[in-house]
Protein backbone atom coordinates (compact mmCIF):
# COMPACT_ATOMS: atom_id res chain seq x y z
CA UNK A 1 0.00 0.00 0.00
CA UNK A 2 1.22 2.95 -0.80
CA UNK A 3 -0.56 6.71 -0.07
CA UNK A 4 0.07 10.47 -1.23
CA UNK A 5 -1.92 13.40 0.09
CA UNK A 6 -2.32 17.04 -0.22
CA UNK A 7 -3.10 18.52 3.19
CA UNK A 8 -5.09 21.73 4.62
CA UNK A 9 -4.52 22.45 8.32
CA UNK A 10 -8.33 24.01 9.37
CA UNK A 11 -6.85 23.56 13.04
CA UNK A 12 -4.32 22.83 15.32
CA UNK A 13 -5.32 19.09 15.79
CA UNK A 14 -6.43 18.38 12.23
CA UNK A 15 -5.93 17.92 8.88
CA UNK A 16 -7.84 17.16 5.84
CA UNK A 17 -6.46 15.47 3.28
CA UNK A 18 -6.92 14.99 -0.87
CA UNK A 19 -4.59 12.31 -2.89
CA UNK A 20 -4.20 8.39 -3.99
CA UNK A 21 -3.92 5.54 -2.43
CA UNK A 22 -2.37 2.73 -4.40
CA UNK A 23 -2.56 -1.16 -3.55
CA UNK A 24 -1.44 -3.98 -6.13
CA UNK A 25 -4.89 -5.72 -6.07
CA UNK A 26 -6.89 -2.67 -6.54
CA UNK A 27 -4.85 -0.64 -8.35
CA UNK A 28 -4.98 3.61 -8.03
CA UNK A 29 -7.86 4.86 -6.40
CA UNK A 30 -8.96 8.88 -5.09
CA UNK A 31 -8.87 8.94 -1.44
CA UNK A 32 -9.67 11.50 1.26
CA UNK A 33 -8.63 11.31 5.12
CA UNK A 34 -8.89 13.10 8.46
CA UNK A 35 -5.78 13.25 9.99
CA UNK A 36 -6.53 14.07 14.10
CA UNK A 37 -3.59 13.99 16.31
CA UNK A 38 -2.88 14.91 19.91
CA UNK A 39 0.35 15.21 20.99
CA UNK A 40 2.47 16.45 24.95
CA UNK A 41 5.68 15.78 26.22
CA UNK A 42 4.67 12.02 27.25
CA UNK A 43 1.84 11.23 25.16
CA UNK A 44 1.21 11.29 21.27
CA UNK A 45 -2.26 10.18 19.84
CA UNK A 46 -3.09 9.60 15.68
CA UNK A 47 -6.28 8.77 14.61
CA UNK A 48 -6.51 9.00 10.59
CA UNK A 49 -9.62 7.67 8.90
CA UNK A 50 -9.61 7.21 5.03
CA UNK A 51 -12.29 6.58 2.91
CA UNK A 52 -11.89 5.97 -1.52
CA UNK A 53 -13.35 8.21 -3.90
CA UNK A 54 -15.32 5.51 -6.17
CA UNK A 55 -18.39 3.82 -5.83
CA UNK A 56 -17.92 0.63 -3.61
CA UNK A 57 -15.15 2.01 -1.67
CA UNK A 58 -12.74 0.51 0.46
CA UNK A 59 -12.02 2.70 4.24
CA UNK A 60 -10.00 2.20 6.92
CA UNK A 61 -8.60 3.73 10.15
CA UNK A 62 -5.18 3.93 11.67
CA UNK A 63 -4.58 4.47 15.18
CA UNK A 64 -1.32 5.56 16.80
CA UNK A 65 -0.75 5.61 20.40
CA UNK A 66 2.84 6.44 22.13
CA UNK A 67 3.06 6.74 25.62
CA UNK A 68 6.48 7.66 27.71
CA UNK A 69 6.34 7.51 31.78
CA UNK A 70 9.41 8.41 33.34
CA UNK A 71 11.86 4.96 34.77
CA UNK A 72 14.76 7.16 36.63
CA UNK A 73 16.32 10.62 35.45
CA UNK A 74 18.11 9.13 32.33
CA UNK A 75 15.13 6.85 31.18
CA UNK A 76 11.48 6.55 30.21
CA UNK A 77 9.19 3.65 30.25
CA UNK A 78 7.99 3.63 26.54
CA UNK A 79 4.66 1.87 24.56
CA UNK A 80 3.22 2.41 21.31
CA UNK A 81 0.48 0.76 19.66
CA UNK A 82 0.18 1.01 15.96
CA UNK A 83 -3.41 -0.51 14.63
CA UNK A 84 -5.20 -0.50 11.39
CA UNK A 85 -8.16 -2.06 9.97
CA UNK A 86 -9.29 -1.70 6.38
CA UNK A 87 -12.86 -2.85 4.35
CA UNK A 88 -14.92 -2.61 1.38
CA UNK A 89 -18.30 -2.03 2.81
CA UNK A 90 -18.81 -4.31 5.79
CA UNK A 91 -15.79 -6.67 4.34
CA UNK A 92 -12.61 -7.10 5.91
CA UNK A 93 -9.90 -6.73 4.20
CA UNK A 94 -6.55 -6.62 6.54
CA UNK A 95 -5.81 -5.17 9.90
CA UNK A 96 -3.16 -5.25 12.00
CA UNK A 97 -1.91 -4.49 15.78
CA UNK A 98 2.07 -3.35 16.15
CA UNK A 99 2.80 -3.30 19.79
CA UNK A 100 5.84 -2.19 21.54
CA UNK A 101 7.20 -2.19 25.03
CA UNK A 102 10.34 -1.09 26.56
CA UNK A 103 12.78 1.27 27.31
CA UNK A 104 13.78 4.71 25.99
CA UNK A 105 17.09 6.33 27.01
CA UNK A 106 18.58 9.31 25.26
CA UNK A 107 17.39 8.58 21.58
CA UNK A 108 17.41 5.06 21.53
CA UNK A 109 14.12 2.50 22.30
CA UNK A 110 14.61 -1.22 22.67
CA UNK A 111 11.99 -3.63 24.11
CA UNK A 112 9.51 -6.41 23.38
CA UNK A 113 7.40 -6.38 19.99
CA UNK A 114 3.76 -7.77 19.21
CA UNK A 115 2.21 -8.23 15.52
CA UNK A 116 -1.01 -9.39 14.71
CA UNK A 117 -2.05 -9.22 10.93
CA UNK A 118 -5.27 -10.45 9.82
CA UNK A 119 -6.70 -10.44 6.46
CA UNK A 120 -9.11 -11.78 4.23
CA UNK A 121 -13.15 -12.23 4.11
CA UNK A 122 -12.34 -15.44 7.04
CA UNK A 123 -9.94 -13.22 9.24
CA UNK A 124 -6.79 -15.86 8.83
CA UNK A 125 -4.65 -14.27 11.33
CA UNK A 126 -0.83 -14.38 11.46
CA UNK A 127 1.17 -13.55 14.82
CA UNK A 128 4.01 -12.60 15.39
CA UNK A 129 6.79 -11.63 18.97
CA UNK A 130 10.22 -10.43 18.90
CA UNK A 131 12.28 -7.14 19.97
CA UNK A 132 12.63 -4.10 18.75
CA UNK A 133 15.72 -1.55 18.82
CA UNK A 134 15.19 1.86 17.27
CA UNK A 135 17.80 4.59 17.34
CA UNK A 136 17.11 8.11 16.04
CA UNK A 137 20.15 10.13 14.26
Amino acid sequence: MTQSYITYSSLPFMKLGLGTYYTGKAGFSLSANVQLTKKTKNFFISAIPRIDLKPNPAWDILLVIELRKELNANANWYFRSQSLGNFTGLNHNRSYQYLKFGIERLKTQFGIAADLDTYGPNANSIVNFGGFLRTVL
